[in-house]
């Protein structure tokens, strides 16, 4: 799936990687805000982001029709915790300003190339209001594909016919 990704979308994945996969890390708990890459970003026009509306910060990353996938989050397990995974929480901020808007929160688990589990937080069941933040949030059962080998990828998916933005990533394992 990720290699029909388009070109800036796969350049922003290496900066997200290697800019912030440093992040925060509290407990098993990292938290990804959007203002942490702005600085390597290399045009202020780059089409991932939008400055002004973030829920916190300056800076929110967005998916539109246009912009299918958003910023992706890869690691292998063994880096995430160096006990055995078996949950791993996401916790997101999500903003809607149209209706017929959806994003999908994916979190796919690959062994080597081949996608092994996949599965995703789906906005349209949130109960979103146009133009305010809203918390969401699911727990994934990863028992089974957790060998610390297996890689963790999280992205935003547009499913959606408008642009839906995304700020304050909490990825937390279990």
């Amino acid at each position: 799936m990720l290699r029909a990704l388009p070109k800036t979308t796969l350049i922003f994945t290496l900066i997200f990687m290697f800019g912030c996969n440093k992040g925060k890390e509290t407990n098993n708990t990292y938290l990804i805000t959007f203002d942490d890459i702005a600085g390597y970003l290399s045009s202020p026009n780059n089409s991932l982001l939008v400055t002004n509306l973030a829920h916190s910060g300056n800076t929110c990353a967005f998916v539109d029709k246009d912009l299918l996938y958003g910023a992706t989050y890869k690691r292998s397990l063994k880096d995430l915790s160096t006990k055995q995974i078996n949950k791993i929480t996401l916790k997101a901020w999500v903003r809607k300003d149209v209706e017929n808007t959806n994003l999908k929160l994916v979190c796919s688990i690959n062994k080597g190339e081949e996608t092994i589990f996949w599965n995703a937080i789906e906005t349209k069941s949130q109960n979103l209001v146009n133009g305010e933040w809203k918390e969401i949030n699911y727990t994934f059962d990863i028992s089974k594909v957790n060998a610390p080998e297996n890689t963790v990828i999280i992205y935003p998916l547009n499913d959606g016919v408008s642009k839906i933005m995304l700020d304050d990533l909490s990825i937390i394992v279990e």
